[in-house]
């Protein structure tokens, strides 16, 4: 404790040191109930041993948590103590006033909106069981992938911007590459991503990079009249960009088109 009040002397606005100090407070009171414990089931006489309630349920990493609050930016710092406080089943009072005060700070931030969207997928729906079918789960994971988007859809909408959409297109993509024996899954994956690109392009909200993935996923969907129309309203958006217009090219010549010759001369016109 001495050690770690010392390092945030010389960097009072360390997450990392934060962390890891309210990690420590977090494990010293999990150590001390472990120990009550063990005195109280042994019957023995726990004397001047001093064990705090507040101190057994977590106050002291509280207090370093909202010390931590008052000097860092951002809401990726403060999901970083959620991150940790999870692991300790104890602490589900201040987890819930961590993501409580995250939500109240942080409303503008992307960040936020995509922990709080990712978590759905954190919540159990059906009882865990061995015996539960595939197809059973599949739509179990589909139901917590539509909860997931409920929350990026009213991120898209409260806060309309680039990173917010790259939030959403991120875990849409995300979700579409993970395997699935559910061919309905899959699809419902590959619609609800295509969709979530169309629309970010359409508010003019789709950074460059995204773009690029966007017409890569198209030509391998087999969707090569779609590729072109996005490949020339992305040059458009981004006409001084080289990678975008080597991407539209590719494009062009791997259909086999007549119009390389006249992306060309578009592209050095630019």
């Amino acid at each position: 404790r001495h050690l770690f009040l010392r390092a945030l002397r010389f960097h009072p606005e360390s997450p990392k040191l934060f962390h890891e100090y309210f990690r420590m407070e977090l494990m010293h009171a999990e150590k001390q109930r472990k120990e009550k414990a063990e005195l109280e089931h042994a019957e023995m006489d726990m004397g001047k041993l001093d064990y705090s309630d507040e101190i057994l349920n977590g106050g002291l990493a509280r207090i370093v948590y909202k010390n931590a609050i008052q000097k860092m930016k951002g809401a990726e710092s403060h999901i970083g103590f959620l991150s940790i406080v999870k692991l300790f089943d104890f602490a589900k009072e201040l987890q819930k006033e961590i993501l409580e005060d995250l939500q109240t700070l942080h409303a503008d931030d992307p960040l936020t909106w995509d922990f709080m969207a990712r978590r759905e997928l954190e919540m159990d729906c059906l009882p865990p069981s061995e015996h539960t079918s595939k197809k059973a789960k599949a739509m179990d994971l589909a139901r917590k992938e539509e909860r997931c988007c409920v929350v990026y859809e009213t991120a898209v909408n409260s806060v309309s911007t680039a990173p917010m959409w790259k939030c959403f297109i991120t875990f849409c993509l995300e979700r579409f590459k993970r395997k699935t024996n559910s061919e309905e899954l899959r699809q419902k994956r590959q619609d609800r991503l295509l969709e979530v690109y169309r629309r970010a392009h359409e508010s003019d909200l789709l950074e460059e990079s995204l773009y690029i993935e966007w017409l890569h996923l198209l030509l391998e969907l087999n969707q090569p009249e779609t590729a072109v129309a996005i490949a020339e309203a992305a040059t458009k958006r981004f006409n001084r960009s080289v990678e975008m217009w080597q991407t539209r090219l590719q494009v062009l010549m791997k259909l086999k088109t007549e119009d390389v010759t006249l992306c060309f001369d578009e592209a050095f016109k630019q």
